[in-house]
């Protein structure tokens, strides 16, 4: 990423009024590097491109479990991750784990009924449909 810096009268609409613009200026002035410096915490443990490869995983397979992607991570990245970082990860790409809804099996009787019903109403009227109340 580029940074452009103006001299001190110059100030772009575009800066906040937060004071951040004018902390990058007091950086850039100091260390002569407007990039912020190393911040304290627990380094990641795998890179963006192991986190893109388990979004592939899930993506290939929708239906494993966070173990299953795990064990498949582990065995492409060689790094040892607990279940609850992968699901972070997912949660974080906007994935989250749920059970299909069970639905009934359409019998040939059903769509049997169905046609039925269509043939039946097939050359109804909208006057005829304004006195039906549809429900799910």
């Amino acid at each position: 990423m580029a940074y452009v810096f103006q001299t001190e009268g110059q100030c772009p609409s575009s800066w906040d009024s937060t004071g951040n613009s004018l902390r990058v200026l007091k950086r850039n002035r100091e260390t002569g590097v407007p990039t912020p410096r190393a911040r304290p915490g627990r380094p990641r443990k795998t890179t963006e491109r192991e986190s893109r490869y388990l979004l592939r995983l899930c993506r290939n397979g929708r239906t494993k479990s966070a173990n299953t992607l795990r064990a498949e991570w582990l065995w492409f990245t060689n790094t040892t991750v607990s279940r609850m970082l992968v699901i972070l990860r997912l949660i974080r790409a906007g994935y989250f784990a749920g059970r299909p809804l069970k639905k009934l099996v359409l019998l040939q009787r059903h769509r049997q009924a169905r046609m039925d019903w269509a043939r039946n109403h097939f050359r109804w009227r909208p006057g005829h449909w304004q006195h039906v109340i549809f429900s799910d």
